[in-house]
């Protein structure tokens, strides 16, 4: 029933639609019905001389009126992507002529060529009649075409926006790592601008204010056409920011101006559509400016875009725009009336009690023929009153561009003298305070450094962003990038080199490629002197200012003296570890949705494990292992639970069963795919099995449980849940049963929820039982930074161990008390912890009193930091100079007491 009742609409909608031309069709029919009849004598006489050429010349003179009277009515039924189905008159004509159609097919007898006068006529007739019919049928298919890409269009610009919208909801879901809270990862950064929110941390609020007044008081008078700001700046320098900071003054005001935002950039390669698309946004931001709006202005808009809206075929490769061909010049009647509508839009913004301001972004991305149409869009088509347009452009890109356009030798300085023509107010943007966006990108970066446990202070940080002059829209850029690379590379790279490349990369991308495209030369193996020379001289010919960045990172360019502790240190510019900043990339293949709903059939089926295993192992021959485990991770929030419990039981199973201690699982895709079901699984009815898979007590899913730690560490309950598992099964036999980076895990998962008091009498047992080796490895670091974090790595082996343990362990042992001693030792094979305990036992005392006699020979300040440091020491250690340490720490925070006071 709802199926007729649908067809029943449709027949009563096209019959309205279709009215005119049914009633016209029936009545001239009608009419030559009847001519037929009464006028059949007339009609089939044979008629020479001078009544043949009478008749003919009345035709042809009534034909060409007819014919003319045809074209003015297409003229004025708008362009051709208007629906003709609306048009009445046209409707009408058309009427007409099928009218003429059936009675000449129905009625007219008449063959050959031996015809009578009227009736070869009609036949002309009957052929113009036919063409004007064929005209209809293609301008509706047009029509049709155009509507279907344009809701085409709308479909494919609504999936975008709500992808994009998941994105930035995913993204708004990640706080920001804080100081109090140092596991919570922050988001990547998704604002488009630094002006949005209120937020100025730039110092150019009052710049933006000063021009949004100028504005104003410009646009609060009836001057006859519009005044073009143009905003320079290179490309990411905050010139959206300033537009965003504008429109708050002028959004904050009683009687403020109607805002139109028009990024023309958005409208792809099609720059015919660029003018209707504009006209469109100032007809929407005029309505929603104001209810009671104007509506004859806004009826003169539409009609308006109407005569500037292109018609565009495509077949493939190619667009055609009908309105590009030389139809609509100075003296054709589209253009006359074109220009009548435009004065008249013009003498109604006149008497309007509306402001327009006109922000155009992101000129500097579009080709030539996209910027020549957004320059007569604004000096010709919308050169309205009480109007004024800011665009922000790049003036090197726009001028370059305007010189391919205008000059045949392509001569910037033409480029140049049509922008100064086309831009009345070239207002260049403030320059960046150094210091403000060095502060800015110390905020941003801190918490990404702060979620990986990084000690990187501010002054390093602003001495990067300083020296690579990074700009506020790089700044973003790079916060994203050390997101996604520092949790990545942070174990295996210097970190601070890593920060530095990754600047170069957002800044000076063609220095970046140039770094790995010449990656020998950097590191000092480039021996043909020749070639040597001329990477240097391109060097210094392009990126001058960053040559002291580079020999920053790479000092072999200019000598073959290696510094042992670039090696120490996993440093950039050791070609060992050279390639290790550049080696990780995405992989372009990938899985289609059969192919996982084939794994999770396998998975759900009976003999589960064996049919899951084989369809796996297809999968990655196909692909990798990467971009299956990735997909999988990409299921897990769309699965149901059960099927993400069976997952869980799945690759926990196959990950115990293929465990090998003799291979690291520390960038295993395994562990983390593991890691991300299991999280999901814990926040859920499900955390109990979650936990008992995971947890279960045997051996090898230690490793799982460190990794589980590394990559969850937000989640309180979570630590109680391993604290209590861990202080059952918990031991030295079974931790060393695992690969080396897995006892690390293990052991800080075991460190960080362990009681303090427990922890301190299992590791002096240890220690006592296994040996000092066994258990330093956890308390100290392998890499001898410097002497102030020795000090702390030793202190910390002094809370654990006992001194006498200490001693015992390094009994014939030489003692070590320089760093060449120290890398002596490592190249003839020693045990490095051992190495740098004798180290820290030999030399920390010495440190700490030499530092403190240095505090009081330059009376300086003895910081809080280094007093407790001091402290510990001596409580904990045991020498000959922590008597004469304690005498200087006393003086020197005497002294600072009375100084206080003085």
């Amino acid at each position: 029933m709802k199926t007729i009742f649908k067809w029943l609409n449709h027949i009563k909608f096209w019959a309205i639609k279709l009215l005119p031309l049914i009633m016209t069709t029936a009545f001239i029919y009608f009419g030559l019905l009847v001519l037929r009849v009464s006028g059949a004598a007339l009609f089939g006489r044979d008629y020479a001389g001078y009544d043949r050429q009478l008749i003919i010349f009345v035709y042809s003179f009534i034909g060409l009126f007819m014919v003319w009277g045809y074209l003015r009515v297409l003229w004025s039924s708008g362009p051709w992507s208007d629906n003709p189905l609306t048009k009445r008159k046209l409707l009408r004509i058309n009427g007409v002529a099928l009218a003429i159609l059936l009675d000449h097919i129905m009625n007219d007898h008449n063959s050959g060529l031996n015809k009578p006068l009227f009736s070869i006529l009609y036949d002309v007739t009957y052929i113009f009649a036919g063409l004007s019919l064929v005209r209809l049928e293609i301008s509706f298919l047009l029509f049709s075409i155009l509507k279907y890409e344009q809701a085409d269009r709308l479909r494919r610009l609504a999936y975008r926006m709500e992808f994009l919208k998941s994105i930035i909801a995913d993204n708004k879901g990640t706080g920001a790592g804080t100081d109090n809270d140092k596991t919570q990862k922050p988001g990547f950064n998704t604002e488009g601008s630094l002006g949005k929110e209120g937020k100025d941390k730039l110092n150019r609020e009052e710049f933006a204010k000063h021009v949004a007044q100028t504005i104003e008081k410009h646009i609060s008078t009836a001057n006859e056409g519009a005044l073009t700001i143009g905003l320079y700046g290179p490309w990411g320098s905050g010139k959206s920011s300033i537009f965003d900071m504008m429109e708050r003054v002028f959004v904050s005001k009683e009687d403020k101006p109607v805002i139109v935002r028009f990024q023309p950039w958005f409208f792809g390669k099609d720059y015919m559509n660029l003018i209707p698309e504009f006209l469109n946004k100032l007809i929407d931001s005029i309505k929603e400016h104001s209810p009671d709006y104007d509506a004859g202005l806004i009826h003169d808009l539409k009609t308006y875009r109407k005569f500037l809206t292109p018609i565009s075929l495509r077949p493939p490769g190619l667009i055609i725009n009908l309105k590009d061909f030389p139809t609509n010049t100075v003296f054709s009647k589209d253009y006359q009336d074109a220009e009548e509508l435009r004065e008249h839009i013009v003498n109604r913004l006149k008497k309007a009690k509306i402001k327009l301001v006109v922000f155009i972004d992101d000129l500097d991305r579009l080709d030539n023929k996209e910027i020549q149409m957004v320059f007569k869009l604004v000096r010709m088509i919308a050169d309205f009153p009480k109007t004024t347009y800011v665009i922000a452009l790049d003036e090197e890109i726009v001028s370059n561009s305007l010189a391919q356009l205008y000059s045949k030798d392509f001569s910037k300085n033409v480029g140049k003298e049509y922008l100064e023509k086309f831009i009345q107010v070239p207002l260049y943007i403030p320059a960046c305070d150094p210091v403000l966006l060095a502060k800015l990108g110390w905020e941003m970066i801190k918490p990404i450094l702060v979620a990986e446990e990084l000690e990187i202070n501010q002054r390093q940080i602003s001495e990067i962003l300083t020296e690579l002059k990074v700009s506020p829209r790089n700044l973003q850029r790079l916060t994203n990038l050390l997101q996604l690379f520092l949790p990545l590379l942070k174990k295996d790279v210097f970190p601070l080199d890593l920060i530095r490349l990754l600047t170069i990369k957002v800044s000076k991308p063609n220095l970046f490629d140039f770094i790995v495209e010449h990656g020998d030369f950097f590191l000092g193996k480039t021996e043909d002197e020749e070639t040597q020379s001329v990477l240097r001289k391109e060097l210094k010919k392009d990126y001058a200012q960053y040559l002291f960045v580079i020999k920053k990172l790479f000092p072999l360019m200019d000598t073959n003296q290696r510094d042992e502790k670039w090696k120490l240190q996993k440093r950039i510019g050791d070609p060992e570890y050279f390639w290790t900043y550049f080696m990780y990339s995405v992989p372009q293949n990938k899985l289609s949705e059969n192919d996982m709903d084939n794994f999770y059939s396998a998975l759900e089926s009976e003999n589960s494990k064996a049919k899951a295993e084989e369809q796996q192992n297809y999968l990655v021959r196909k692909t990798s292992p990467e971009v299956f485990y990735r997909k999988l991770e990409e299921k897990i929030a769309s699965s149901n639970e059960n099927r993400n419990l069976m997952l869980l039981i799945y690759l926990t199973t196959k990950f115990n069963a293929e465990y090998d201690k003799e291979k690291s699982y520390t960038y295993s895709i395994e562990g983390k795919t593991i890691t991300s079901l299991f999280s999901h699984l814990y926040n859920s009815p499900w955390r109990t099995s979650a936990i008992n898979i995971i947890f279960a007590n045997n051996a090898t899913n230690l490793a799982l449980t460190g990794i589980v730690y590394a990559q969850i560490t937000s989640e309180e309950e979570l630590k109680k849940d391993i604290q209590n598992y861990l202080s059952t099964c918990f031991s030295y036999s079974l931790l060393m049963g695992h690969h080396e980076d897995d006892i690390r895990r293990i052991y800080h998962a075991w460190s960080e929820t362990a009681e303090e008091d427990v922890k301190q009498n299992i590791l002096k047992n240890w220690s006592s039982q296994y040996g000092i080796e066994a258990i330093i490895r956890f308390l100290m670091t392998d890499v001898p930074y410097e002497d102030m974090l020795l000090l702390e790595s030793y202190i910390n082996v002094l809370k654990y161990v006992p001194l006498h343990t200490i001693e015992k362990g390094l009994t014939g042992l030489e003692h070590i008390k320089s760093v060449s001693n120290m890398i002596d030792e490592f190249n003839m094979g020693g045990n490095r912890y051992l190495i740098i305990l004798s180290y820290m036992h030999n030399t920390m005392y010495d440190f700490v009193l030499n530092t403190l006699k240095l505090i009081e020979e330059k009376d300086g300040l003895l910081t809080f930091e280094f007093s407790q440091k001091a402290t510990s020491l001596c409580e904990l250690g045991n020498s000959e100079h922590i008597e004469e340490i304690i005498r200087l720490q006393n003086k020197l925070l005497f002294n600072d007491i009375h100084q206080d006071f003085a």
